[in-house]
């Protein structure tokens, strides 16, 4: 059982979602019932909404696998099962084209058929790959490390086919981060946006970011290095995130904005500590922060101006932002916090009653109110109303 901690009276109920998924119809809200459904216990991921459908890293039978279910009533609709699941990264965004699931399993993409959950296709090349894919004119674009290039691989899975579009050589140090791949749409210019983070025991490093326009066959992909100001040679250690024109970076604890016409940076800002388990949040024009010196920082995207700081507990989840607030789980008291987004009040706090209970990291929201989140064992669904 969920007790609100702090604040306003809730509703309590069970359910799933996905921020950037179509909202709940007023069908859906109506036909809801409250349920919950056994977890994964070898990996996790984010939930997502697709048609109707909650998809959950879950528990089938005697394996650990993928379901989707009625948003309304929890019915499974289908499974998946694949021994490579525990490969699957718990920051993992799920994407979807069509009635099919993407579904990145270490280096290799499954393509799985939403209406019985089948596998209708496997890319699996030998290199390593980034944790995350995009998205666009219906192909999906992977970042992968082969020798010492980092790749852009461009796959189809209406032809089953890949190709490299475009390769980037880095210094051959020891070890490699490569950065999630994204898209910035900006005055009619499509530019995809990839990075990589090459280094060695010894201190030195290697960190770019790389921006190829995907309209243009004939401009060549552009390469900016990226450092933190501290002189300790840190590169981008987190996924970047996009607003508008601009790309948002986190190097070592130095904050950064790089335009991404002019390929200069806009502004830094150093930060008391860095970031380790969560994200860059990106809402509107402002940037959240959460630090390991347990504070959720926010800034204005367009000079870096502190706007407001709050505290939070230890290393907290990704951050979910809806239209009014901030939400995240932290990472030491392991309670679910609502924060105003406008000026970082702490407007709920929730904990479970059943103190052998623990939130885990992995949760979503939907439609502002409902709240999808996880224990040990356990997906719950919390509807929230004012």
């Amino acid at each position: 059982m969920i007790f609100k901690y702090w604040g306003i009276a809730v509703i309590i109920s069970l359910l799933c979602f996905f921020t950037c998924s179509k909202d709940i119809t007023k069908e859906e809200r109506s036909e809801f019932r409250p349920w919950k459904t056994y977890s994964a216990g070898s990996f996790s991921f984010y939930p997502s909404y697709k048609d109707q459908s909650i998809i959950l890293a879950s528990f089938c039978d005697s394996l650990d696998c993928i379901t989707g279910v009625s948003i309304a009533s929890g019915k499974k609709k289908w499974q998946y099962t694949n021994p490579d699941l525990s490969k699957i990264y718990y920051n993992q965004s799920i994407r979807y084209l069509g009635d099919i699931m993407i579904l990145p399993l270490g280096s290799s993409i499954v393509f799985v058929d939403l209406k019985d959950g089948s596998t209708q296709w496997k890319y699996q090349p030998d290199l390593r790959a980034s944790s995350e894919i995009i998205i666009y004119e219906g192909f999906i674009y992977r970042t992968y490390l082969n020798g010492t290039s980092v790749e852009v691989h461009r796959i189809s899975i209406n032809d089953k086919v890949a190709e490299v579009i475009d390769s980037m050589n880095v210094r051959n140090y020891e070890h490699f981060v490569l950065i999630k791949p994204d898209l910035s749409m900006t005055d009619g210019d499509t530019s995809l946006i990839y990075a990589c983070n090459a280094y060695n025991t010894l201190g030195k490093s290697e960190s770019q970011v790389f921006i190829k326009r995907l309209n243009c066959d004939s401009c060549s992909t552009r390469s900016i290095t990226i450092y933190d100001d501290w002189g300790t040679g840190s590169g981008i250690g987190i996924p970047f995130e996009l607003s508008l024109s601009s790309v948002v970076l986190l190097a070592g604890k130095t904050l950064m904005v790089l335009d991404i016409s002019s390929e200069k940076i806009l502004w830094k800002k150093e930060l008391p500590n860095g970031v380790l388990t969560s994200r860059i949040g990106i809402s509107g024009d402002s940037i959240f922060i959460p630090c390991e010196n347990e504070v959720l920082y926010c800034f204005g995207v367009e000079d870096g101006q502190e706007l407001w700081k709050t505290n939070i507990a230890g290393t907290p989840s990704r951050l979910i932002t809806t239209s009014e607030s901030i939400w995240l789980i932290g990472g030491s008291d392991r309670m679910l916090y609502e924060i105003n987004k406008k000026n970082g009040s702490l407007k709920n706090r929730w904990y479970f009653k059943d103190y052998r209970s623990k939130l885990y990291r992995p949760f979503n929201i939907f439609n502002d109110s409902i709240i999808t989140f996880r224990d040990r064992l356990w997906w719950y669904t919390i509807e929230v109303e004012d």
